[in-house]
């Protein structure tokens, strides 16, 4: 009896965003398995009980009062062990109660970059829309100006970097695909159904609200620079303080900001971290930079500089609640005396150049 062949997917790159073709006619089964992480190559940590945290802790050298060991334990029952050790060793404390400092500034921190970069993430979004739809209004398309993003025309030029090549063309169905599933994925939820049902499309508007930031981000950065610079001249028709920025700015700005917006999303530690992702600096702060050790210039400070220049952009109100966070982070570290704003890459008189004076 002839046995069954099975023809295995593993060895293929498999990439949902372009077209997959096999011939399987001499095969009678196919199978794929998805890539799994590695067994460990040797022994890793165990589990251990709070006590046995605690314990660990004081071997260390940490000082705790009866209260604190009281409250470090109500801690432990919340917090990753391993996460709240991380913030002692990075900023090389030996106290709980410094400990807990860091810890509590952090949290307060990320939830105020929270809400920072969620305010920039739907300016961004609805600058970008707007512009370019209405851009594209005035063109010559095969697309109504409700989907410019499926034109080609906005991804591809003749000559240069954007000139259509394997790679290009594989980045922009990654780009599309993405916007497939985004409609498909939210097929259900009122504005896309509805619009679906009336048109068989969706509008970038509902689309680009639906989208996350790092689409958002990779969609901005592979734009030919007609269409970037149709967004940033947007842009710099609201700012006030006639300090332009440009279309290369802008998109590493964007990148910044959506990994920071990652970060603080999923509680990432932000208090004396580097960051591997970082935007490019405008000339105008450049000399403020130049005060900071450059080893700390990739730290929070870095995406700070970045974000204060979209929110001059902005509305005088959106400028106020930028104020007032950079106000409330400045009095939370001159109230505590374990924190400095050394550990964000900030100066000592920081506020003052990051306030925003209106216009």
């Amino acid at each position: 009896m002839e046995q069954n062949k099975t023809l295995y997917l593993n060895h293929y790159q498999i990439d949902p965003a372009k077209s997959f073709e096999v011939d399987v006619k001499d095969y009678d089964l196919v199978s794929y398995q998805p890539p799994q992480l590695s067994k460990a190559r040797k022994p890793m940590k165990v589990p251990i009980s709070i006590e046995q945290m605690l314990i660990k802790f004081k071997e260390d050298g940490w000082d705790f009062s009866e209260n604190e060991e009281i409250a470090c334990r109500s801690l432990l029952q919340e917090v990753n062990f391993y996460t709240f050790k991380h913030y002692a060793k990075k900023e090389r404390v030996k106290t709980f109660s410094a400990t807990k400092s860091v810890y509590d500034f952090d949290m307060f921190l990320q939830s105020n970059l929270q809400e920072l970069t969620s305010m920039i993430e739907k300016f961004i979004r609805t600058v970008t829309v707007d512009s370019l739809s209405c851009y594209y209004d005035s063109q010559e398309r095969i697309y109504d100006s409700a989907q410019f993003y499926l034109d080609d025309c906005l991804y591809f030029s003749e000559t240069g970097k954007q000139k259509r090549r394997p790679q290009r063309e594989k980045e922009i169905k990654h780009i599309q695909y993405g916007f497939f599933k985004t409609c498909d994925n939210n097929k259900e939820y009122p504005p896309v159904k509805k619009e679906l049902d009336s048109y068989g499309a969706v509008s970038a508007w509902v689309l680009f609200d639906l989208i996350t930031f790092g689409q958002m981000s990779f969609f901005f950065s592979k734009l030919v620079p007609e269409y970037k610079k149709v967004v940033v001249s947007s842009l710099n028709e609201m700012n006030c303080f006639n300090e332009r920025i440009t279309d290369k700015l802008l998109s590493s700005w964007i990148n910044a900001i959506r990994a920071l917006r990652n970060k603080v999303s999923h509680g990432m530690k932000v208090y004396g971290e580097p960051f591997t992702v970082q935007g490019k600096v405008h000339d105008k702060d450049k000399e403020y930079l130049s005060a900071i050790p450059e080893t700390k210039q990739n730290y929070l400070v870095n995406v700070l500089l970045a974000m204060r220049r979209i929110v001059m952009c902005m509305s005088q109100s959106k400028q106020e609640f930028w104020n007032e966070k950079m106000c409330g982070i400045a009095e939370y570290i001159e109230s505590d005396g374990v924190l400095s704003e050394e550990s964000l890459g900030l100066t000592d008189n920081w506020l003052k150049y990051f306030l925003i004076e209106y216009k």
